[in-house]
Parts: C-alpha cells; sequence; structure tokens
C-alpha cells in the first residue's frame, strides 16, 4: 500500500531541488546552505582568480621529506590537510595569468590546502572534520609536497555557517 505521507514528501523535495535548479545555485562558486550538486561539477579557474569553496577539512597521511616515499624508513610522515568538496569542480586555465596553466581537471573532489606563515595551519586544527568555506587561489600540482593534482593556496578559512563546526 502507497503511504501518502511518503508521497507528499518527495514531492516537497522535488519542488524544492526545482527551485533550487532553476535559481542557479548548482552553479555557484560556494553552493549555498543545503545544496546538492545533482551531479554537475562546478567550473572554476587557476589562479589568479580568488575563489570559495566549501567541504570537509580532513587530513590523510602521507610521506615527507627527504624523499616523498622513495625511503619509507627515513621519510617524514605528515598529515595532509585535504578538502574534500561539496560538490565537484572542473578547473580551467585563467586567461588573466601570464603564465596561463593548460592543465584541465575535470571532476576535481579532493584539493589540498596550502597554508602560509601568516595563517598557519595549527590556528585552523580544530576544523578538521567538520564543514568548511575555504577562500584562495587553485593551483596544478608541481612539487612532490604536492599530494593532489589541484591544490589551494588558502587565504581564509572559516566553519561554515548551518554546518558543523567546533562550539
Amino acid at each position: 500500500m502507497v503511504n501518502p505521507e511518503a508521497c507528499r514528501n518527495h514531492v516537497v523535495a522535488a519542488a524544492i531541488l526545482a527551485v533550487l535548479f532553476a535559481a542557479g545555485a548548482c552553479g555557484a562558486q560556494t553552493p549555498p546552505r543545503g545544496h546538492l550538486s545533482l551531479g554537475r561539477s562546478i567550473q572554476v579557474m587557476y589562479w589568479p582568480a580568488v575563489v570559495r569553496l566549501s567541504g570537509q577539512l580532513v587530513t590523510t597521511p602521507a610521506y615527507g621529506s627527504p624523499g616523498f616515499g622513495e625511503d619509507t624508513a627515513r621519510d617524514q610522515q605528515i598529515a595532509v590537510p585535504i578538502l574534500r568538496l561539496t560538490s565537484p569542480i572542473d578547473v580551467r586555465s585563467n586567461p588573466a595569468s601570464k603564465e596561463p596553466d593548460t592543465t584541465t581537471r575535470d571532476s576535481v573532489t579532493i584539493v589540498q590546502l596550502i597554508f602560509f606563515p601568516e595563517n598557519p595551519y595549527r590556528k585552523h586544527k580544530d576544523l578538521v572534520g567538520h564543514q568548511v568555506v575555504v577562500t584562495g587561489t587553485l593551483h596544478p600540482s608541481s612539487t612532490a609536497s604536492h599530494y593532489t593534482p589541484v591544490i589551494l593556496w588558502v587565504e581564509k578559512i572559516e566553519p561554515q555557517v548551518g554546518g558543523s563546526h567546533p562550539s
């Protein structure tokens, strides 16, 4: 027997998705709260474009210097900060760059976060495991210390409003 309440809930959910899709929420660089990607990637550009991306901040173990995995007995074991994206992104070269990168990456779901001395990672360790919004610039992986094909140089990181975050 069909449950009328369950049918009503499905109709309401379909209506909400239709409104989000019609409003263009699926094309925004920072998806609004409650965003569903519907399997579509968000298109963004490499540096110098500044992007705001949302997702879960996690760490993954990796080998660091001196050999970055070539000599696991001597290589430093590190925790690499990674942003697991809420929605996949397609990364394109930027015509505004003096050195345009032609490395197109489609359906990127994770990016390594690169922190700088003025905004060190240690200041944000309490956000690991939580939903965050990160502002910065995207770059292609270019060294042994880059663990994902696309990296994000972090300018700002903050808890996502309405997402899980520390008290």
